[in-house]
């Protein structure tokens, strides 16, 4: 909800997070575990429900935003990608051998799709426990990383390219590729050209220079 204004109020990719996996739950559901006012959380779903202003998405980066809202990390952003960052920073070193959330794949229209209904219920179960921030930014990025390997073991090819903005995270990307190496895949990162708008407006003047 909020189409592009959702990158500076991580709580709205939460509320559409919740909305999508648990419509029965909401709004009681975003007012607890977000702290947003009865009337912005039915607005909100009623934007969600009317697809006014709230295009779906398959940007990871939301998910970032959804969890770093949840745990209370970053609620509001004052700047691009500041709660994906919080979520990065307040990964626990000592919590490197945590276990992945649940998700699930199936099969979609465009190919392998994931489900991380399960993912979500697991974090909310985590919050209700008690468990820190640490953990659950932990566990998320371990989720990811073990995403990234079962979608590589659905494809033919062994070598596998990660890119774009989720990638300049450095923890996410070395348990990408940690995972990768470890299922036997050949994953390829950016070491000269970023993988976030950098690298695509290079990706667009070079394909602009040979039309």
């Amino acid at each position: 909800p909020g189409g592009d204004h959702a990158a500076r109020k991580p709580v709205w990719s939460a509320v559409g997070a919740l909305q999508e996996y648990f419509p029965d739950e909401m709004p009681g559901l975003a007012m607890e575990r977000l702290g947003l006012p009865e009337t912005e959380v039915r607005t909100l779903m009623a934007l969600v429900a009317k697809r006014i202003n709230a295009p779906r998405t398959t940007s990871v980066g939301r998910w970032f935003d959804a969890v770093a809202a949840l745990t209370g990390l970053c609620r509001v952003s004052t700047f691009e990608g500041q709660a994906a960052m919080r979520l990065e920073w307040a990964v626990d070193p000592g919590q490197a051998g945590a276990p992945p959330y649940p998700f699930d794949l199936h099969p979609g229209a465009d190919g392998l799709e994931a489900n991380l209904r399960n993912t979500l219920i697991a974090i909310l179960q985590d919050l209700r426990n008690g468990q820190p921030a640490g953990l659950i930014a932990t566990r998320f990025h371990h989720t990811l990383a073990a995403l990234a390997l079962a979608m590589a073991r659905h494809q033919p090819e062994h070598q596998v390219i990660l890119s774009g903005g989720c990638f300049q995270n450095r923890y996410l990307t070395e348990c990408c590729i940690d995972r990768l190496r470890a299922g036997g895949f050949v994953p390829y990162w950016h070491q000269l050209v970023p993988p976030n708008d950098g690298g695509l407006s290079l990706g667009q003047a070079w394909v602009a220079a040979t039309l």
